[in-house]
């Protein structure tokens, strides 16, 4: 990839500034209009003077940016490739400041930009979902067309400048998705239908697939008691006929007269059955 700034003579009191840095980076050529030829090597291991000579120059009327032989005048998208690739020059500073380089790029398809498909079975658009139906059973991958959409967002990302981006990177991780998926095998896959004619029938029709991950019913083991009941009857009948017999035996008038709160008449039912007992 070639990258050209070209631009003419200019009346900023800048200009002699920008030809000064222009002759510290990539190829220049001093004339009616300067260009300076660049390749992603000089932009990444001299940014700091192509971030200047572009912030420079871009609102200037000359300005011009050439990408492969193709012209760029309009400012949003010269904004656009800038910014593209300062974000790659980013990336690229952590991946040289990380201690671990082989791990960094272990990421979707092995590149942190690449996002248009996920390459794990989650996400917003993932990479099962480029295929068809050879029959009832077996979905095929279209490896060839997820190469082609990852490959052109690479050339609106302009991953080219990355020194660790490889279109051969990412069609070996491609390669290493399998060529068939079969739903009668596999649990974790289910089938997605949606309505259509066939045949002549306005039907439900299998159009995709959905990863699922498959999980084996749990099985609860039910044990089984006889009902507690609320209140031992028995035990209400037994405490009624200890308190009649205090009231008969033993109790006082006050007693007698049902003066006592319940609590104390427990107390007094108690005391009586412990001396009952001991004589």
């Amino acid at each position: 990839m070639i990258i050209q700034l070209s631009f003419g003579k200019s009346s900023s009191c800048n200009y002699v500034k920008v030809l000064n840095l222009c002759k510290k980076i990539g190829k220049f050529e001093v004339g009616k209009f300067n260009v300076l030829t660049l390749e992603p090597a000089d932009i990444m291991n001299k940014w700091d003077y192509f971030n200047s000579i572009f912030h420079l120059i871009k609102h200037w009327s000359s300005f011009e940016l050439i990408i492969d032989g193709k012209s760029i005048f309009e400012y949003k998208t010269k904004s656009d490739f800038f910014y593209a690739i300062q974000e790659i020059k980013y990336c690229y500073h952590n991946y040289e400041s990380t201690p671990d380089k082989e791990e960094y790029c272990k990421c979707n398809w092995g590149c942190h930009k690449l996002s248009s498909i996920s390459q794990s079975n989650y996400g917003w658009r993932k990479w099962y979902q480029y295929g068809f139906w050879k029959n009832e059973k077996h979905w095929f991958i279209r490896k060839e067309q997820i190469y082609n959409v990852l490959e052109e967002e690479s050339k609106i990302k302009h991953l080219q400048f990355c020194p660790c981006f490889s279109m051969m990177s990412v069609k070996k991780e491609i390669d290493y998705l399998p060529n068939i998926i079969d739903i009668s095998l596999d649990k974790n896959w289910k089938v997605i239908y949606k309505k259509g004619f066939e045949n002549g029938l306005y039907k439900s029709i299998p159009s995709s697939i959905e990863f699922e991950e498959y999980k084996e019913p749990i099985k609860i083991e039910r044990e089984y008691h006889k009902p507690v009941p609320l209140f031992n009857i028995q035990s209400l009948i037994d405490k009624e006929k200890e308190l009649n017999d205090y009231l008969l035996y033993g109790g006082t008038k006050k007693e007698k007269n049902n003066e006592l709160t319940d609590e104390e008449v427990n107390q007094l039912i108690d005391e009586w059955l412990k001396n009952k007992t001991q004589n």
